[in-house]
């Protein structure tokens, strides 16, 4: 006989999530962080690239990354290994309070209810292991507008083949001016 699985969200202290949709860059509280993921997928090719960029309060960016990922089968799986690549290297880099921003819906209900994702659960629970390190973190769903910078990272990795992996301290500099009209946008 199957055991009934309840369609409560999973629980775990250090993780949040919220449907809540916005169309401009909000800056965190004070302490607080900000990550904004991207991720460009190109189905033809199964090539993804991730990235992310965290900023604190005064949109001032701290770090910013991107990597490359293959063979991958969905755009679901796609944006699950993107959201895996920022948590993984927020807790490496010992951040504690976060909110982690990323353009997709489905990956927020898949960290609410990983249940329902059976053939994602290893993935999940790597996502939510790496999240276990954090004093408070907070997974957003927002609209595309939101995660600009770290998206045209992402899409520098599919439209313009830049393969190389790195982590480095603060924003890329080609994309200073929008990094400073969406530092300019905050109350």
């Amino acid at each position: 006989m199957a055991a009934n699985k309840s369609d409560a969200p999973a629980t775990n202290t250090s993780l949040s999530t919220s449907s809540h949709t916005h169309h401009t860059w909000r800056s965190p509280m004070l302490s607080f962080g900000k990550c904004n993921i991207g991720c460009s997928w190109i189905k033809q090719e199964m090539n993804c690239g991730a990235a992310w960029i965290l900023r604190d309060h005064s949109g001032k960016p701290l770090f910013h990354s991107r990597r490359s990922y293959s063979k991958i089968a969905s755009r679901f799986e796609a944006d699950l290994l993107s959201l895996l690549w920022a948590v993984e290297s927020l807790s490496n880099l010992r951040q504690n309070k976060i909110i982690f921003e990323i353009s997709s819906q489905k990956v927020v209900e898949a960290m609410r209810y990983p249940h329902r994702y059976p053939l994602f659960r290893h993935l999940i629970s790597d996502i939510r292991r790496f999240l276990d390190a954090f004093e408070f973190s907070v997974i957003v769903n927002s609209a595309t507008e939101c995660n600009r910078v770290a998206n045209e990272i992402a899409t520098s990795f599919t439209r313009d083949h830049r393969y190389q992996s790195y982590v480095a301290r603060e924003g890329p500099l080609w994309l200073r001016e929008i990094i400073i009209e969406e530092s300019k946008l905050l109350v």
